[in-house]
């Protein structure tokens, strides 16, 4: 809400942008003024920023490359850090929703994406790390509790429901195994 640009993102604090990636989300938004919102590819590093997990990233992208409403129902695909957005989108859907510990921003992008979904940059703009003792790692099964809490009330679709659930049960399992 403090945020005076005209272009917006958010970054937890273990996250980093790759280089030049700013650069390249404002010639995108000065090139393409109308442009609501814009996701990119990411990483999963480790607290040593070596890439982890990259089936998971390589899966997302390829997500991201279709990127349709029903898909992003069926598991977030996007990466945080890698999701910019104009001023008016904030003002029209913000704020992210959730408690002190989760800010769903899942939720505002299901809002957004119901009336249109992001464009998509093809550059890996940013890293999401994943540390041992972060919350990312050691409250995943909350955060995907209130992930399917989101969805339920975007749909009621027992097969999206059903993928949404199965896309969760693979996620915990990745997330044990790094």
């Amino acid at each position: 809400s403090k945020a005076k640009g005209d272009i917006l993102t958010y970054i937890n604090a273990d996250d980093v942008y790759e280089p030049g990636a700013l650069k390249s989300v404002g010639k995108y938004f000065a090139d393409n003024p109308g442009t609501l919102w814009l996701a990119g590819q990411g990483r999963v590093i480790d607290k040593d920023g070596q890439e982890i997990a990259i089936p998971i990233t390589l899966y997302k992208n390829i997500l991201l490359s279709l990127n349709t409403y029903y898909l992003l129902l069926t598991t977030n695909y996007l990466i945080q850090p890698s999701v910019f957005l104009n001023k008016s989108a904030w003002e029209k859907y913000g704020p992210f929703k959730g408690d002190t510990k989760f800010i769903m921003e899942y939720e505002m992008w299901l809002r957004m994406g119901k009336d249109q979904m992001p464009m998509v940059s093809n550059k890996t703009l940013s890293s999401f790390r994943i540390p041992e003792k972060s919350i990312s790692r050691n409250e995943f099964e909350k955060t995907l509790l209130e992930d399917f809490k989101i969805v339920k009330k975007y749909t009621n679709n027992p097969l999206i429901l059903f993928f949404h659930r199965l896309h969760n049960l693979g996620r915990k399992f990745v997330v044990k195994s790094i």
